[in-house]
Order: structure tokens, then sequence, then C-alpha cells
């Protein structure tokens, strides 16, 4: 099975990095977004697994994308959420409804990011 995923972050080198990362541990299928609206916009359109966005970003936040989602029962409204982002405490506060999000600070997603991955992907399987 391979998982749907969406990354959102504003910073290509990140994008690239997190991919690659996803590809090499996971079964998955990349989407990639460079801003908030740019993911809103996929996350309305097509049905993913789990999405792992940045926080600050131009254009849209990560919050406003996923509160934007949660708040209005699009696609993806009760879909698992990382945070990457070394603003985590600020998207915290900004979230809406909080169910379902995660939050991983970006200097340490080299470690953690595949754990996290592999643990809410297994809790989608066992529903």
């Amino acid at each position: 099975m391979k998982y749907k995923i969406l990354i959102a972050d504003d910073e290509p080198d990140i994008l690239f990095l997190v991919t690659d990362l996803l590809e090499n541990n996971l079964s998955c299928e990349i989407t990639a977004a460079h801003n908030g609206n740019e993911a809103f916009h996929l996350a309305t359109e097509q049905l993913f697994d789990i999405i792992v966005t940045d926080h600050r970003m131009p254009e849209s936040t990560g919050a406003d994308f996923i509160n934007e989602i949660r708040e209005n029962e699009w696609k993806n409204h009760l879909t698992p959420v990382i945070f990457l982002s070394a603003y985590g405490e600020e998207a915290k506060l900004k979230i809406t409804r909080s169910d379902n999000v995660f939050f991983l600070d970006k200097a340490k997603y080299l470690e953690k990011l595949i754990p996290y991955m592999k643990m809410i992907l297994q809790n989608i399987v066992k529903k």
C-alpha cells in the first residue's frame, strides 16, 4: 500500500529533504506545495493519508490552511497533520481544532519524522 502524503513548505531545500527522507523510508506518493494556499487547494481536490506542513509560509500559514480544512469539513478534514516547524508553539496557539494534529520541531525532523509517521500511519491502518 502506498500512502498519499501532502508536504507543504516554502523552503525548497526542506521540501526536497523531507520528500527524499519519506520516499526512502516509506512506501508513499508525495505531493508538494510551496505555500499554504497551494496546500489548501491540493487538500480540497484529493484525499491524503497524512499532511506534513510548515507553519510560517507566504500567502497562508500552516495553521490557517489546516483551520480552513477542519472548519469547513473539506476533504482531509480528519486527516492527521504533522506541523514540521521551528514555530510549533505559535502554530499550537492558532489551531482551532487540534485533534489528530502533531508538532515536531524542524530542527529534529531527521531523527523523529519517520517514527512519527509510522506511528500515525499504523493507527490509520488499524481503524
